[in-house]
């Protein structure tokens, strides 16, 4: 008989890590698809709850992120346009993911980073100084203008 739990955590390719009080990193583990996509929106929502207003999303072990992904990530960062405080940092995955966040035009909206280490420092050091274009989405701009 299988553990419903755990087959269920086998699916599981967001995870997240507090790194301080307001912030937190949303870990992206394997592909990020139409059937996993959700995983990132509730993720963003239930940090975004917890009063985390620093997000790091790490794509570093991401292995595909297509267009429903892209959505997810940028309508689950919606409730935090209008705060000043919000800042935002990818870490840069594989070149796959890259090139679709590229051709799409959101990599383009956030400042991106090597490590986790960086995208924290950068974050927490200086906010004001990451690319805030995603704060723009839904207010009639595109990506990539």
């Amino acid at each position: 008989m299988t553990n419903p739990a755990s087959s269920h955590d086998a699916d599981r390719v967001v995870t997240v890590e507090p790194f301080d009080d307001a912030g937190a990193t949303l870990v992206v583990d394997g592909d990020l698809d139409l059937a996993t996509a959700s995983q990132l929106a509730t993720a963003l929502h239930d940090q975004i709850g917890h009063g985390h207003r620093h997000l790091v999303v790490d794509l570093s072990h991401a292995t595909f992120f297509d267009s429903c992904a892209m959505v997810a990530l940028l309508r689950g960062l919606a409730p935090l346009r209008d705060e000043p405080a919000a800042a935002v940092a990818l870490i840069n995955g594989h070149p796959v993911v890259r090139r679709a966040l590229e051709v799409s035009g959101i990599g383009e909206m956030f400042s991106s980073f090597e490590t986790r280490d960086q995208a924290i420092t950068a974050i927490s050091d200086d906010p004001e100084l990451l690319c805030a274009s995603w704060r723009q989405v839904g207010r009639g701009a595109t990506p990539g203008s």
